[in-house]
This record gives structure tokens, sequence and C-alpha cells, in this order.
């Protein structure tokens, strides 16, 4: 676990520091790195997993790949210390996700000497093609092809985490699949997807309006602060969900945070407490703009510091620590 003296000291010199850097101030979370190493420098014989998934049928101009296969399989660091995915042009890069659609034979003999894919023929390509995707982070382990499917102009290649059932090898780095030319678009995306906690009393936090107020979110029965001080009516909001959550009761919470900076800065944080982990998505709006990001933590903690006050925040399943809020 990471020392909670050298989180709160990580806290505060964010706090101190962005005192003069006040737009950036939600901009940086603070993250622990895990100290679990990865056994990713050895070498390691193939290891494939096939799964076969079975879709539904398509509907409003959105075409469904219905059935697929995928295979995972490990990467051999030893066998090619001189390849680097981060400079290779062909590949497409973001979000820890690193991927290719190779539909030439040529092509498919070059990576099939760097990983280790199925096996395609020159005759094969006629028909299908073949993505290749990498994940080099720790917070993308676990991940498998959920979906494909296609509009008039980009094929879309969902992943999700393996569920808790699901037998799954950390070593596997590489997903490929071979998808049919019906398939094949202009363009294509790779994305994991998103996890966005719900709750029929607060409407999707990804429809609220850019305006939203703290009025508003008092109104909503939001748990509201305003420079970290809570505004809202019931003080004791958050510590009774981490309470209620810590019993194994299932809930959700949504956090807006206000600032008055330079410019105004509004964080809105949901978090979804079901089947033993919060389920996190976070978005901040600063004047036009709006970035978010998700996540799933399986711990939620707080700290007492007497300069900032009582800080709220979550563990990751990789130990890392993500902020929540700040209240005096």
């Amino acid at each position: 676990m990471q020392n909670k003296e050298l989180f709160r000291q990580e806290v505060y010199e964010k706090y101190n520091y962005y005192q003069n850097h006040k737009k950036e101030f939600f901009a940086v979370p603070i993250l622990k790195k895990s100290t679990r190493t990865l056994p990713i420098l050895k070498m390691v014989a193939i290891f494939v997993i096939c799964i076969i998934s079975t879709l539904g049928i398509t509907y409003a101009g959105i075409t469904i790949y219905e059935y697929f296969t995928q295979q995972a399989s490990k990467f051999d660091y030893e066998k090619n210390k001189e390849y680097n995915i981060y400079k290779d042009n062909n590949m497409s890069h973001g979000n820890n996700i690193h991927y290719i659609k190779i539909d030439d034979y040529q092509i498919y003999q070059s990576y099939q000497e760097k990983f280790q894919i199925p096996q395609m023929t020159q005759e094969d390509f006629e028909d299908s093609f073949m993505v290749i995707i990498t994940l080099q982070s720790a917070a993308m382990e676990k991940l498998k092809i959920s979906s494909i499917n296609a509009d008039e102009t980009t094929l879309y290649i969902e992943l999700d985490y393996y569920s808790e059932e699901e037998q799954y090898d950390e070593e596997n780095t590489v997903i490929s699949t071979i998808i049919s030319r019906q398939m094949e678009r202009e363009k294509l995306e790779v994305y994991r997807k998103e996890f966005v906690p719900t709750s029929p009393n607060y409407i999707n936090i990804k429809e609220l309006p850019k305006d939203y107020t703290l009025e508003n979110a008092i109104q909503d029965g939001c748990f509201v602060l305003k420079n970290n001080e809570v505004i809202s009516e019931d003080k004791e909001q958050i510590d009774e969900f981490i309470k209620d959550t810590k019993e194994g009761k299932e809930d959700f919470i949504r956090i807006v945070n206000s600032y008055e900076m330079l410019d105004k800065i509004t964080l809105i944080t949901d978090i979804q407490y079901k089947s033993g982990k919060y389920y996190v998505y976070q978005k901040q709006i600063i004047g036009d703009k709006e970035e978010s990001q998700d996540c799933i933590c399986i711990e939620m903690q707080t700290i007492h510091d007497k300069a900032l006050g009582k800080i709220y925040y979550l563990k990751d399943r990789f130990n890392q620590s993500v902020s929540i809020c700040i209240v005096k």
C-alpha cells in the first residue's frame, strides 16, 4: 500500500505549486505508480487464448460484425530488442493502445516476425484483413475485444475488461483478430469501453450542460463544494457514502466542486459502488473546454491534513491513487 504520509505530501505539494498555475490544477491528477513489476522482459513461450464471440443483428446504419475470433498472446521482448513500438510509424497510437490494420501479405509477414499472430495466406487477404492491438500500460491489462461494428466511414473495435470469472494471463499484451473485407472502412478506431456510473436519481453525467451551476447541483441532491467548502445541505453525505459502501451496500454519489480562480473550474465526479468496486467518472469544465476520465477502483480512503483539510481519494487495482476532493 502507498504510504499515507507520502500521499499527503504529494497533495500538499500539488496544492501549493498550482497556486501559481491554477488553470492546470485538475489537469494533473496525483497518481502514484504501481510498485508491481510486470514480467515483460523475460523470454516466454507463446500462450494463446482464442475466444469466439456472437453478437446481435445490426440496426440504424451500424453494421455489427456478428462472429469474430481474437487471439491474445505474449510479446517476446527478448527476441525483439531492436523493435520500438512507439517509433513504429505504421501503428496508430493513443491512450496506451497501439494498433495497426494489415491488409497486405508482405506487411503481414514483417509483423509476423515480431508478433505471435494467427496464420494467414496471401489468398486469405483477398477476403479478409487483420488488426493487431498492443497494450502498453498496466492500466490496460485484462482487456479483450468486446465488439466490432462500423458505420459508413469508420470501423470501431471496442475493448472491455475480462470478467472476474474468465481466465486471463497478465503477460498477454497483444490482441489480434481477422476481419472480413465486408467490414473494411476508410478509418479505424480502437478504444476502451468507458465506465459511466448511472443512477435513476441523476441525469447521466455525459448529458450535463457546460453551464451546470452549483445551484443546479444542490437542487439535484449532489454533494457540492465551493473552493473546498461544503455548501450543500447534507454535510455528511460523502462520509455516509463511504460508510455504506464499506459495509457492502450499493450506492451512488455525485460530487460537484467549483473553484473561482482565473477561470471558473468545475469538477464533477460520479462514483457508483456495486459488486465490490467503485466505478468513477470525472468531468472537468474550464470555461468552454471539457475533459473527462474514468476508472475502476477497489477502495476509498481519507487523510486528515492540518493545512488542507480532509482529503478523499480512491485506490485502483494497480495501487494508484485517484484524488476526489478536499473538504476544509
